[in-house]
């Protein structure tokens, strides 16, 4: 009597899912599979495929995820012919509809492929960014600097700066400033008030709009100092006035310049000035309202932002008729 040998030639997949729930996935979630073979000791893998696009491998698509029939890696009962594994979503997993395809090999080389009835949506949350301490740029300036790590992130849109006077810095404080650069890690937040602290938060958004935000730093700024005064020329004059001259003033936080005048020494600056100038660059005036042989003694003062003033020497000069 011969006896009758029946080769294994086929690998089924009796059913494969996933407990998603139709939820959107973000970085970090944990994202549990099933594969139901009843067939031991084989290899089981599934691919989480978006098919919008022409080549999903270039698009956030993962594949080769193994599942585990060992009790390990979110297995419940090894050996029993169903596949399981937790998977981590990271920021490589971008998909939206995605189908979840698996692959299962029995120990006889057959090969099953499935696909699942639900489909996966994820859009990571950005990685956040490390904000280092401000730094104060100079006694004299009030204002911070802020430094903080890249964001490597392939769907980065920009960094967006947010600043409060209060601990809690959210989306809903001031907006310092949006940068776009991937590459430009670092921001001086100028024009701030003198001698107040200041909480800095960064967030990165990416493309779809999701953001994330990096720790809390505070920085204080330093006492508001009077303004570096300017050295007044002595007057030349043209055929029509007096001319005025001096040395500009590169403070950031400048004002204005006040020139007084005056026919006495030391100059009044109870009465209001001759000219008020807003533009730090501008350092000449013509003074058409000068009276021929009278002697006019003059001086600028600069104010900045705060309301403190510094005045320059005192000049002389007598316009003279050609």
């Amino acid at each position: 009597m011969t006896a009758k040998i029946t080769l294994d030639q086929i690998a089924t997949i009796a059913f494969l899912e996933e407990d998603s729930g139709g939820r959107v996935l973000v970085s970090g979630d944990t994202l549990h599979i099933r594969m139901g073979t009843f067939e031991p000791n084989g290899k089981a893998t599934v691919d989480i495929v978006d098919p919008s696009f022409a080549n999903p491998e270039e698009h956030g698509s993962v594949y080769g995820i193994v599942l585990f029939d060992d009790g390990t890696h979110g297995d419940n009962q090894p050996g029993d012919g169903i596949y399981e594994t937790d998977y981590g979503v990271g920021h490589e997993l971008v998909v939206e509809g995605a189908l979840l395809i698996g692959n299962f090999w029995d120990p006889a080389g057959n090969r099953a492929r499935a696909t699942a009835p639900t489909r996966i949506t994820a859009q990571p949350f950005p990685t956040s960014v490390q904000l280092y301490e401000p730094t104060i740029i100079s006694a004299s300036q009030s204002a911070l600097h802020l430094r903080w790590s890249r964001n490597s992130d392939p769907d980065f849109a920009a960094y967006q700066i947010m600043r409060s006077t209060f601990l809690a810095v959210s989306l809903s404080s001031t907006l310092v400033a949006e940068i776009r650069d991937q590459d430009v890690t670092s921001f001086t937040d100028a024009d701030l008030q003198p001698n107040t602290k200041y909480y800095y938060r960064v967030y990165v958004f990416d493309r779809n709009g999701n953001s994330t935000g990096s720790n809390i730093v505070s920085g204080t700024t330093p006492e508001n100092l009077p303004p570096k005064p300017v050295v007044l020329s002595q007057p030349t004059q043209d055929s029509l006035a007096l001319v005025l001259t001096w040395s500009p003033n590169t403070d950031l936080d400048f004002e204005h310049y006040r020139l007084y005048r005056s026919t006495t020494s030391p100059v009044d600056t109870t009465f209001a000035p001759i000219a008020v100038i807003n533009n730090a660059t501008t350092t000449q005036f013509r003074d058409f309202s000068a009276q021929p042989n009278i002697t006019y003694f003059y001086r600028i003062f600069v104010f900045d932002k705060w309301g403190l003033s510094a005045g320059s020497n005192e000049v002389q000069g007598t316009f003279r008729r050609q």
